[in-house]
């Protein structure tokens, strides 16, 4: 029953290898070799001169006792029997084997950026969503009377940059005209009077100077009566002096005009000036920047609006599938509100890799999954991450191994047992296990079967080792046939009988 259980192991391990072997892009069949002996853990790196001992390696009476014929010194003596195979070229794996959970690449809680009462709640539990579909909404009636107020304002602040970029229309321009020449005409008839203008100005000054003293003669007649200040002379004497005061200004004014008669003139005159020559070219450039930069403000408030406006839309952000719900329909949210649980349609399984090992693991190395839900199912991967640190207290490092699985059957949360292809050499020289036994000195020592029958024992290094076999670099050509049971009561020279073996 023990050898059945084995011989299932072996031919599950051996399938394990060449999945392994076809993810690498490895073309060589493996050669099974016989191996009536215990086999190895799989996934046990060795190297040269570093082969695990086998029962067979625990017997080194053999190599004690060299020697002690020499060749053909077996003669007289009877035949050990010994079990043999041949040494044949073949693809051997180094696999290490872990445990892990899978879990997704990307798990997200998708909440909304802004806040707002749910609209719409367009999905439940399972569902598998693409990147950019839309998971739920929220009100949007003030959103969108920002936008349209927004656009709005862009309007008129657009316009008003085009009006400044054209310059004013031809009635603008006439207007300005007509005010400067009114300006001008006023500031001439103050500088430079004419003679008529002068002489109006001197009769009317004269004229009231006689009003004036017919005024006051009136009064002095009746000066000296009661209550003279209301009587009719007083009052008008009081508008003859006005009107005396107001003539002598008007002709003061044509014939010698003071710089403060001419500033208020003279300044109006300017600003028409100015008005006219704004009102003849196409922009100024001030005002022309000063367009722009309102234009500009009143475009990124829309802008804004808008995105605001589209946030009230909340989208998947990678393809996956919603694994929770937090809301219904008519919910409050906000950017502390989760609306949905987001998983990523890709499972990963995180392993920690011993410090020991870290170097034979490399990134796009190949992997092989199996789980409980799909026994005898071996699913594709590979490595994706490497940790570029130890972690400080278990001194490993964290691998992610990606499976490739295209159908989907791999879940979240599933145990998984992980193999890794960490290395593969293919038409090399193997050797059973059990053909390996320790010299004296902890060397790799294998015992030759002579084609005359008899035991030869030479000294070998050893590379890669899986459950079944061991791979030769030196001491041992190809075809060779090695003894894998009996070898503790060989001797060098020993004669032998095969009593069963492998080709």
């Amino acid at each position: 029953m023990l050898c059945l259980r084995s011989g299932l192991r072996a031919v599950s391990l051996i399938a394990l290898a060449a999945l392994l072997a076809a993810c690498s892009l490895a073309s060589a069949a493996t050669s099974q070799l016989a191996s009536p002996g215990p086999s190895a853990q799989s996934g046990t790196p060795t190297g040269p001169g570093g082969a695990r001992a086998t029962p067979g390696a625990a017997r080194q009476g053999g190599a004690g006792r060299q020697g002690a014929s020499g060749p053909g010194g077996g003669r007289g003596q009877a035949a050990v029997a010994v079990e043999a195979a041949k040494a044949v070229t073949g693809t051997i794996s180094l696999i290490y084997s872990y445990a892990g959970t899978l879990q997704p690449q990307d798990s997200v809680k998708v909440l909304p950026l802004i806040s707002g009462h749910v609209a719409s709640l367009n999905v439940n539990v399972g569902d598998d969503l693409k990147a950019g579909d839309v998971i739920c909404t929220l009100e949007t009636d003030t959103l969108q009377a920002q936008v349209d107020q927004a656009q709005a304002a862009y309007n008129a602040a657009y316009q008003k940059l085009v009006a400044e970029q054209v310059g004013s229309r031809p009635e603008e321009i006439t207007a300005a005209q007509a005010a400067l020449t009114a300006a001008q005409v006023a500031l001439d008839a103050v500088v430079s009077p004419t003679s008529d203008q002068m002489t109006v100005a001197a009769e009317a000054l004269e004229n009231a100077r006689a009003t004036l003293q017919q005024a006051q003669a009136n009064y002095d007649k009746v000066a000296s009566e009661a209550n003279i200040a209301m009587s009719p002379q007083a009052l008008a004497l009081q508008a003859a002096t006005n009107d005396y005061q107001s003539a002598l200004s008007a002709y003061n004014l044509a014939t010698k005009p003071t710089s403060g008669t001419l500033a208020p003139l003279q300044n109006n005159v300017a600003q028409a000036q100015l008005k006219l020559a704004e009102t003849q070219v196409a922009y100024l450039p001030t005002d022309l920047a000063e367009a722009q930069a309102t234009a500009d403000q009143a475009k990124a408030a829309l802008d804004l609006a808008k995105i605001t406006l589209g946030e009230a839309t909340i989208q998947a952000p990678f393809d996956g599938v919603v694994a929770e719900v937090y809301v219904s329909k008519g919910d409050l949210v906000g950017p502390t509100t989760p609306v949905v649980l987001f998983l990523s349609n890709s499972n990963q399984v995180a392993l920690d890799i011993e410090e020991s090992r870290i170097s034979q693991i490399k990134i796009g190395e190949s992997a092989a999954l199996q789980v409980s839900a799909y026994p005898g199912s071996n699913f594709a991967a590979k490595v994706t991450s490497i940790a570029p640190m130890a972690d400080a207290k278990t001194h490993t490092f964290q691998i992610f191994v990606t499976p490739e699985d295209n159908t989907h059957l791999l879940l979240a949360g599933m145990y998984a047992d992980v193999s890794l292809l960490v290395a593969q050499h293919q038409h090399t020289l193997l050797v059973p296990q059990a053909a390996i036994v320790q010299g004296p000195q902890n060397q790799n020592q294998v015992y030759v079967v002579r084609v005359n029958n008899t035991a030869q024992l030479l000294t070998v290094t050893v590379g890669l080792s899986d459950q079944n076999n061991v791979e030769i670099l030196s001491g041992l050509k190809p075809g060779a046939t090695v003894v894998t049971a009996g070898q503790g009561n060989l001797i060098e020279g020993a004669n032998v009988t095969v009593a069963r073996a492998a080709s």
